[in-house]
């Protein structure tokens, strides 16, 4: 485990989670103004087990990035997300 404090420019709790994955990196941050840290803290990990321990291919946040290389691609895509 790493952790790593970063300067801000503004107040509030940021998180950024990174899981090792068979076929790549689970990524997840939230972050929340006037939210205290360790609230921040526990809905981030809960998030991320959740995902981990889900059949999703892709994580909510990473899913809306993949839209336009999708519809530029040849033929049909199609991706998995769990977008609660």
């Amino acid at each position: 485990m790493i952790v790593e404090e970063l300067p801000a420019a503004s107040r509030g709790t940021v998180l950024l989670l990174l899981a090792k994955c068979e076929s790549g990196w689970a990524c997840l941050a939230l972050g929340t103004r006037g939210k205290r840290a360790e609230r921040v803290a526990d809905e981030a990990v809960d998030a991320l087990v959740g995902f981990l321990h889900g059949d999703d291919a892709v994580d909510p946040w990473l899913a809306d990035q993949l839209l336009l290389p999708l519809a530029v691609a040849d033929g049909p895509s199609e991706l998995r997300t769990n977008a609660d």
